[in-house]
């Protein structure tokens, strides 16, 4: 479950992603239904966002340019969460550092980033925006690294800083954000997995991301997803946090971690009453 903030952020980015969406286009994109959008704009205007929409049924939501990200907002923000109770940890970011690139994403303007590695060293990058991109747990930014001259991504809680040049850029064929989160994460992994959803393509993708996995059609009502991880446990917990049932294709060892883990749970939720019933007749 996304927090409030993590929601209403997702929700700036993709209004800013182009001139006009409709509710339903915002709903699907996000994984959200049409009242929740509907009630997320509301808290966005009340936020100070200029969110405009145009009357009728084919209308859309248009987010209006904004100038200067509203102090209050940041806080507010932050506040919503307090609120909320969280079933999912997401990666920690501060909001101010989310809204100052999603505001670099929105005006192409270039940033200066103050990063940090997987193995704690620091170093500052020139980046030029282009999307930031939500996995469920955590926030990418999508950009261009200067000094590279290559497509790349960042996580955002690895951000210690992001502050913008003032230099607006002009990105050239931008590459499918969501796509390069998703091969970068699933090609990290040493073991993968392959499953069977009973689920059509598009409701397998809402419960597993395409940044969490690659996903192809099996006939009209199933869908073979590809998910990776350190070993066959963590895979299996993953698996089996989904809800759903589920095949295992392959390998043999992330089906066997995922039975093992299936019959403990079934042993741990074991009828107790039925021993204790037999030992009374016994008696």
């Amino acid at each position: 479950m996304l927090t409030t903030s993590s929601r209403l952020l997702q929700l700036l980015t993709v209004l800013s992603s182009r001139p006009s969406w409709t509710a339903a286009e915002l709903a699907g994109r996000i994984g959200i239904t049409e009242r929740t959008v509907r009630r997320d704009i509301t808290r966005l205007r009340d936020l100070g966002y200029d969110v405009r929409s145009d009357p009728g049924r084919w209308g859309g939501y248009q987010l209006a340019e904004v100038v200067r990200l509203p102090a209050t907002a940041i806080t507010k923000l932050g506040a919503i969460d307090d609120a909320v109770e969280q079933t999912t940890p997401i990666g920690e970011v501060s909001l101010s550092t989310l809204a100052v690139l999603a505001m670099a994403c929105r005006k192409s303007e270039r940033v200066r980033l103050s990063y940090r590695d997987m193995n704690g060293r620091e170093s500052v990058r020139e980046a030029d925006p282009h999307r930031l991109v939500h996995t469920g747990h955590r926030w990418y930014l999508v950009a261009r690294d200067v000094s590279k001259d290559a497509w790349r991504t960042f996580r955002a809680d690895r951000v210690t800083e992001a502050r913008p040049t003032g230099r607006v850029v002009r990105l050239e064929n931008p590459p499918d954000a969501a796509q390069l989160v998703a091969s970068t994460l699933t090609s990290a992994y040493p073991l993968y997995a392959t499953v069977r959803l009973p689920l059509p393509l598009a409701e397998a993708r809402r419960l597993v991301p395409p940044t969490a996995g690659e996903h192809r059609a099996d006939g009209p009502q199933s869908t073979i997803v590809e998910i990776g991880g350190t070993d066959a446990e963590s895979v299996a917990v993953l698996l089996l946090r989904l809800g759903t049932p589920l095949s295992v294709l392959e390998p043999d060892e992330v089906r066997s971690a995922v039975r093992r883990r299936a019959l403990e749970l079934a042993e741990h939720n074991a009828d107790r009453s039925r021993p204790d019933r037999d030992l009374r007749s016994e008696t």
